[in-house]
């Protein structure tokens, strides 16, 4: 099944089917973002659909890992740039699968993915991070440089009491800065309504430490809210899904305005969302079928307008003419220098 949507200024495709079926017919495109498998005996609590799409033995992830990066190899443009996740456990097999294909292995880049909400086991640590590679097949890929708006933990003064750095947030006083993007990459809190009505209790300030109460404040910087089965905003339609704050950060990294991003493991089709809101094209492949329609379902109904105004208060990127650029830093009382 094919299906094809403009979503703002975005064309967006779905495909229900193996990613090895679609990709064939595909013209190459310049990024691909995807979540596939960990190999640690997920499963996709949202549907009913027993397939054990996450088991694995070690050395059939290595080949199936193998194998489709070399797919993303040759479906990338020469400049183009692959954005994946993986889980921790299983890095010695995604190194290795990395190591047989000729991507480029950029691990400056390497960033964790900080969650707010841990899995847990009897008789290991709970879980709270999730690995993201970059690899590109070139030196010449294209990287947008990016900020984000975060408290500053420490304000530092000048001699003559002048702030040094940072300002005074309009909206909240506290005092804040843009920040380059660093390699654990922060969540903020989610919409103030949404967190008002239904996320209660603390959260960690990965910048300070400190607990924070869950008040609304939308500037703090912490560890991610997870997409909520209750939200409105962000509802949670599969056990796998990525928050579309961190897709954005990705996408306006990596990728330019009319750009096509390519997810062979669409899941809740997050990062068809991102796209639209960001500006990209997006091609999207799914294989269990009640997934997919739940995935299409909800990128038709994502309040778009109120996720770019989101978006544009905590992202700034250097991305010459789009929409995200720098020139959104007017949103602090005046300009850092």
């Amino acid at each position: 099944m094919k299906i094809k949507l403009k979503v703002k200024d975005s064309i967006c495709t779905f495909y229900n089917d193996d990613f090895q079926n679609v990709l064939p017919k595909l013209e190459k495109v310049d990024l691909v973002v995807s979540d596939p498998p960990y190999a640690i005996g997920y499963s996709n609590k949202h549907v009913s659909s027993k397939d054990k799409w996450d088991d694995f033995s070690s050395s059939e992830f290595t080949s199936f890992m193998g194998n489709w990066l070399t797919s993303m190899y040759d479906i990338l443009k020469p400049n183009g740039t692959c954005w994946f996740f993986y889980g921790f456990t299983r890095i010695r097999e995604i190194l290795d699968a990395i190591d047989s294909t000729k991507f480029i292995n950029k691990l400056e880049n390497h960033f964790v993915y900080a969650r707010g909400k841990g899995r847990g086991a009897k008789n290991k640590l709970k879980s709270l991070r999730e690995e993201c590679a970059h690899l590109v097949k070139s030196e010449d890929y294209t990287w947008n440089p990016q900020e984000y708006y975060r408290k500053v933990v420490v304000p530092y003064r000048e001699k003559d009491g002048a702030p040094r750095g940072w300002a005074n947030d309009p909206i909240s006083g506290d005092p804040t800065r843009w920040t380059s993007l660093g390699n654990v990459i922060p969540i903020f809190t989610s919409f103030e309504e949404v967190i008002a009505e239904e996320r209660r209790g603390v959260v960690l300030d990965i910048g300070s430490g400190s607990r924070l109460p869950l008040s609304g404040d939308i500037y703090n910087l912490q560890f991610p809210p997870t997409p909520s089965v209750m939200s409105n905003i962000e509802k949670q339609i599969h056990s796998a899904q990525k928050s579309i704050l961190i897709l954005c950060m990705l996408i306006l990294l990596s990728s330019k305005e009319g750009d096509t991003v390519l997810d062979c493991f669409g899941g809740s089709f997050s990062t068809a969302a991102a796209c639209a809101i960001t500006g990209r094209n997006f091609i999207g492949i799914e294989r269990d079928k009640e997934a997919f329609e739940k995935g299409i379902d909800f990128v038709k109904n994502v309040p778009y307008d109120r996720w770019e105004k989101y978006v544009k208060s905590h992202i700034s990127t250097g991305e010459k003419g789009g929409k995200f650029n720098f020139g959104v830093r007017s949103t602090m009382v005046k300009e850092i220098k």
